[in-house]
């Protein structure tokens, strides 16, 4: 096995056992492997990779199908994009703006305009887009694996150049732009580099830049088979260096929450804003240590994993509260409290005011 990241030859198995935080593929019927980290640049990707063709069927069958699926007389119906990951690219417009509002400062040009190009690269049903055309009204393309979604974006959003790839590394557009978003789709590149070597030299203007939101290593789960690279901190900064890119800014982030992920906590998404460099210089390994990423990582694991036990500690209480709180009102008192009126009534010697004639 080789990384794909630096070319290092040293992958070592990752072992890392939690409860929420499960390594295993949560898919198996469509791809099992193991968690290797890179000795050499401290990225993890999961050995062996899954068949491209069976990654891009899965993207358009059971990777997409919503919680709201129902089989009727063996035909499965379902919406045409699942609103719940929708939803959610709605609130990862947040990090975005977070990420210009930190920066613009510095790089007052970082603010789109209405004359600007953002492409989003995994957009499916283009709703991150929808958010950031209502905050800067730029013009927004999407493009996904997944036919629904872009069938969505161009129908719904008016989002008309939108297209369902055939080749991420070869996709080129009418002109240049200033904008390109990646969120939570460049984990699912197989060859990352190839890809900012093509946004570097084929899609960004000089003066464009890169916004990428991808699954922070010390916050979620090993457990994604679609997921080819899971980057940290440091391996996600190389990469970019190691791409041709200069990183602006690099930060972590816990909105939004995934209701459906109990490990879910603070530092679970990881934000990177680069721009292109016109001329790259050779990217320094960081410096790793697998065993202090394995100690790292089992020590994020705890923390994340007591106060996600306190979490459900603090709904389980307010849920029993509730339980005592309805059973008061709604079984005690509705027997104890018509003797109580009718106790009252007769002791202010108000016995026949309750009649109504006859």
């Amino acid at each position: 096995m080789q990384c794909r990241i630096c070319e290092g030859h040293v992958l070592v198995p990752l072992q890392v056992d939690s409860f929420l935080f499960p390594t295993i593929s949560y898919a198996p019927e469509f791809h099992e492997y193991e968690n290797y980290i890179c000795s050499d640049c401290g990225v993890v990707s999961g050995q062996p990779e899954p068949a491209e063709d069976r990654l891009i069927e899965h993207y358009n069958t059971a990777y997409r199908q919503s919680r709201d699926a129902h089989e009727i007389d063996g035909t499965l119906i379902d919406a045409p994009i699942d609103m719940s990951i929708t939803g959610r690219a709605l609130g990862r417009v947040r990090n975005f703006h977070s990420a210009i509002t930190r920066n613009k400062h510095k790089h007052p040009e970082l603010t789109p305009s209405a004359d600007e190009v953002i492409v989003d690269f995994g957009a499916y049903s283009g709703m991150f887009l929808h958010g950031i055309s209502q905050l800067w009204d730029c013009r927004c393309i999407a493009t996904d694996y997944n036919e629904k979604g872009v069938e969505f974006a161009r129908a719904v959003f008016g989002f008309e150049d939108s297209f369902v790839t055939s080749d991420i590394y070869s996709d080129t557009f009418d002109e240049k732009v200033k904008f390109a978003t990646m969120i939570h789709s460049l984990e699912h590149l197989r060859e990352p580099l190839r890809f900012l070597a093509h946004l570097r030299e084929n899609i960004l203007k000089p003066d464009g830049y890169l916004y990428v939101e991808v699954p922070n290593l010390y916050g979620i789960a090993l457990c994604d088979p679609t997921h080819f690279f899971t980057y940290s901190v440091d391996s996600m900064t190389y990469l970019m260096e190691r791409g041709g890119f200069e990183v602006v800014d690099i930060f972590t982030s816990g909105f939004p929450q995934t209701p459906e992920f109990t490990g879910q906590n603070d530092i679970q998404n990881l934000i990177c804003l680069a721009r292109p460099l016109s001329s790259p210089a050779p990217a320094k390994r960081p410096a790793v240590d697998v065993d202090q990423i394995h100690r790292q990582l089992q020590a994020s694991y705890f923390r994340h994993s007591v106060a996600n036990l306190k979490r459900q500690f603090r709904l389980a209480a307010r849920e029993t509260a509730k339980f005592f709180y309805y059973l008061l009102f709604s079984v005690v008192l509705e027997k104890i409290s018509p003797k109580l009126m009718a106790r009252l009534a007769r002791f202010l010697g108000l016995r026949g005011q309750g009649k109504t004639g006859s």
